[in-house]
């Protein structure tokens, strides 16, 4: 008996020491069309591009200062909440005072990814994302575009596994904000998996922009809570409908 316990230590023991060691990982990459494409990964490599600085605050986020191919990045930043929470888990990208230096329209492509989210618990869950233009230059258009992913084989390529793209958020003529929302689509995982998006936009020459995007994955509601819920709602509004009669 005291060999099977210790052969269960043992394995205990190693089952905790490689839980510890599975950490989650983020991930970002920023590209200029015609021009480069600079990308950190939180557990390396992260090399500086000249002009720029990657900073790991730690594994779930990565931020960014600096310029790449004539467009300056006063911030960029993902940060998500790997490896979740029982109310979901999500991952999200902001970027500040974004400015195109050059003299034509350059393109501008965020990528960003982080894995290992455990929580919520479950199968199927369910896929959410959004986005938003927080500003742009007084007078000038703009069209930025992003889909949200969560990927069953937990890698840490943006775009991989179920996809849900938002509809596009568009500013100009007055108007310098917006924001645009998903309908929620289901995904199905069998692990751990990875959260992702991709949002991209164009800059006029001269042009400024600060925006956001955002993914989330959350527990459908199981039945039993649906029914509860429900059954709630029906006894609250029979008690009202007791106090009208009774008024």
């Amino acid at each position: 008996m005291k060999r099977l316990l210790g052969v269960f230590a043992i394995a205990l023991g190693i089952v905790s020491v490689a839980s510890a060691r599975a950490e989650a990982a983020t991930f970002l990459s920023i590209s200029v069309s015609g021009g480069s494409t600079v990308t950190c990964t939180s557990s390396g490599p992260c090399v500086d591009p000249v002009g720029g600085d990657f900073t790991v605050l730690n594994p779930n986020q990565v931020n960014f200062t600096g310029t790449v191919s004539g467009v300056s990045f006063t911030f960029v930043g993902v940060v998500g909440n790997s490896p979740g929470a029982a109310s979901g888990s999500n991952l999200a990208d902001s970027k500040f005072n974004v400015v195109n230096t050059t003299g034509g329209a350059l393109t501008v492509t965020v990528a960003f990814a982080q894995n290992d989210f455990a929580l919520p618990a479950g199968t199927p869950l369910t896929l959410d994302a959004g986005q938003g233009v927080d500003g742009v230059t007084v007078g000038t258009s703009l069209t930025q575009s992003f889909t949200g992913s969560a990927d069953a084989a937990n890698s840490l390529t943006p775009g991989a596994g179920v996809d849900l793209a938002t509809p596009d958020c568009v500013v100009g003529g007055g108007t310098i904000t917006c924001a645009t929302n998903a309908s929620p689509t289901s995904f199905a995982r069998a692990g751990n998996f990875a959260v992702s998006g991709i949002q991209s936009f164009t800059l006029a020459a001269g042009q400024a922009m600060s925006g956001h995007a955002s993914v989330a994955v959350t527990a459908i509601p199981e039945p039993a809570s649906i029914f509860l819920l429900g059954s709630g709602l029906t006894a609250a509004a029979a008690r009202l409908r007791r106090r009208k009669k009774n008024a």
